[in-house]
């Protein structure tokens, strides 16, 4: 019954769906254990070992390239990046009015400037 909620919402909300993810990894890790079971003889136990540390680490690889190089750039919005920046020129500069955008990029943005 899990994804019913997370069915009913916008597509950016995957909160709601984040009970299922112990249900996948105990269903992956079962499957693990089957498929060792399965390859019961030396040469097939090695070649799934072997076969399970690759797709592991470049599981790995791939997760520390997305996040210590690609999050900076596909989240910066979110973490309203420039946003100070932009307040302090204002602040500094000759404008005497500013006015935002209603960019859902910047959702919050009138709370930087209450605040601030």
């Amino acid at each position: 019954m899990y994804p019913i909620p997370a069915a009913l919402t916008e597509p950016t909300h995957s909160i709601r769906s984040i009970v299922g993810a112990p249900l996948f990894a105990l269903f992956s890790g079962y499957g693990l254990v089957q498929i060792g079971e399965y390859t019961r003889s030396r040469k097939k136990l090695r070649v799934y070992r072997a076969c399970t540390v690759a797709v592991l680490l470049a599981s790995v690889i791939w997760y520390s390239k997305l996040y210590f190089y690609g999050y900076r750039g596909y989240c910066a919005v979110w973490w309203q990046k420039g946003m100070k920046e932009a307040l302090e020129y204002v602040d500094e500069g000759p404008c005497k009015c500013v006015i935002f955008s209603n960019d859902p990029h910047f959702f919050p943005a009138y709370i930087f400037v209450i605040f601030s």
